[in-house]
């Protein structure tokens, strides 16, 4: 074995030097590979996300579509059924009035048998 030079040991550190140098470059590369893939990760995430919201937003205006289609659907029986009552007033009317004049006459028939009968009585023979 020979002796240790001056140039053996500084050979020595250069190529610790470089080993540390290449290790800590190596660890930087791997950091960047990290951060890119997660990057990436993040980025494929986020595009998942807006497209469930893109998704759901269409699924929301589909809804709001047909609510805004049974809206005037209701509006359109509404108007119909109110219609439908304003014609119903007046036979209504005319059928409450028909009723009471039908009412009206057989009380007044009722009330002219009532008057004969009671006279009828009266006059009765036998009866003072």
């Amino acid at each position: 074995q020979q002796p240790c030079t001056t140039q053996d040991t500084q050979m020595g550190h250069e190529k610790e030097y470089y080993q540390q140098y290449r290790s800590k470059k190596k660890t930087e590369e791997e950091r960047k590979t990290v951060t890119a893939a997660n990057n990436k990760i993040h980025t494929t995430l986020l595009e998942t996300r807006i497209a469930t919201l893109e998704i759901e937003k269409k699924n929301i205006s589909d809804q709001l579509t047909i609510v805004t289609k049974e809206k005037a659907l209701v509006e359109i029986q509404l108007a119909n059924a109110l219609k439908e009552l304003s014609l119903l007033r007046p036979a209504h009317s005319a059928a409450v009035h028909q009723a009471t004049q039908a009412e009206i006459r057989s009380d007044s028939i009722l009330k002219q048998q009532i008057h004969t009968l009671y006279s009828q009585r009266r006059s009765a023979p036998g009866r003072s």
